[in-house]
């Protein structure tokens, strides 16, 4: 006769958990009809009681787990019957059962904990090449905010006002761009290498057929890194068009400025100031800007433009002193 005891199981589930109160009283006849009525391995279960009895008994950093499936395990094998006071019993008579029910929940403990560290490997790898991404976007943009400054630097060094200085600031704003376009061509290699290394990386996860979350997981995170590298390999371009367009209008802007410093001096405006503070001035320009007339206190003075572009002065009537200029 064994002692009059009461066990009470805790035990967690998916839906939250339940109490099971186990009575393990029982009288040798109940113990011998348990094993008479049915058909047992006793050899098997002793042996299989055993391992169940070291599983628990190892005292490692696993021993909680290992417990927490035998519960769960036990959970399952009671599951039907109508009373608790045949928990006890129907136990006794399935050990070989429940030890499979155990090693089975013991191994789904195992594949979650691979899919766990298999998702966190993945979630760390996604950190990594963003990490890696974010770096080259922004040195590329330190790179195209070089332009600006560039042609601040070279326009405030060398003033165009002649076809040498042009040149100069031309071929300073080239030498600029082929670096910095070096430099975005470096980094689109780069780019088609991170998406290499990242198929190669997350292909490995797709042979674990056994695990769908892993590769789920695996899929939606290479999608969202080639997504980034098709995003930063757009950027580039973008920056590429923007430093030649910007070298482009500069080449047209010197041109602009070289030609309007050769204009012919015929083209350009001449304004004689008035010196008189009483006199009455009314001065006409003609459409060429060749003869300019001027009317002083009844002086008429005419400008003639001679072949080297120097202004002569002659002076046509003179009925008073004529008017220094």
């Amino acid at each position: 006769m064994i002692p009059n005891e009461e066990v009470i199981f805790l035990i967690k589930n998916d839906n939250g958990g339940v109490k099971h109160r186990v009575p393990i009283s029982l009288d040798y006849e109940s113990f011998a009809e348990t094993f008479t009525n049915q058909t047992i391995e006793l050899k098997e279960s002793v042996r299989l009681l055993g391992k169940l009895q070291q599983k628990i008994s190892l005292d490692d950093a696993q021993d909680k787990e290992r417990r927490n499936c035998m519960r769960s395990a036990f959970d399952v094998l009671i599951q039907g019957l109508d009373e608790e006071k045949e928990i006890f019993t129907h136990t006794l008579a399935n050990i070989v059962s429940f030890y499979k029910k155990y090693t089975e929940h013991h191994n789904m403990f195992l594949s979650d904990f691979t899919i766990n560290k298999v998702i966190q490997e993945i979630n760390a790898k996604d950190l990594e090449y963003t990490g890696k991404i974010n770096d080259i976007a922004s040195s590329v943009q330190t790179k195209a905010l070089a332009i600006p400054g560039a042609m601040v630097a070279i326009t405030a060094v060398m003033k165009v006002d002649n076809m040498a200085s042009a040149i100069g600031v031309v071929v300073a704003l080239l030498l600029t761009c082929l670096v910095i376009q070096k430099s975005l061509d470096i980094y689109n290699d780069t780019f088609k290498h991170l998406s290499k290394q990242i198929n190669n990386v997350f292909s490995r996860y797709q042979i674990l057929s056994q695990k769908s979350e892993v590769r789920h997981e695996a899929k939606i995170t290479e999608q969202a890194l080639n997504k980034l590298i098709e995003k930063g390999e757009r950027g580039l371009n973008y920056v590429s068009r923007i430093i030649w367009t910007v070298w482009i209008t500069s080449i047209l802007f010197v041109i602009f400025e070289i030609n309007n410093i050769n204009k012919p001096e015929s083209e350009k405006i001449i304004n004689i100031p008035n010196t008189s503070e009483t006199g009455k001035e009314n001065t006409h320009q003609n459409t060429t800007g060749i003869i300019i007339e001027v009317k002083h206190n009844d002086s008429k003075l005419e400008l003639k433009r001679s072949k080297d572009s120097k202004i002569n002065v002659t002076s046509l009537e003179l009925n008073s002193p004529p008017t220094d200029f």
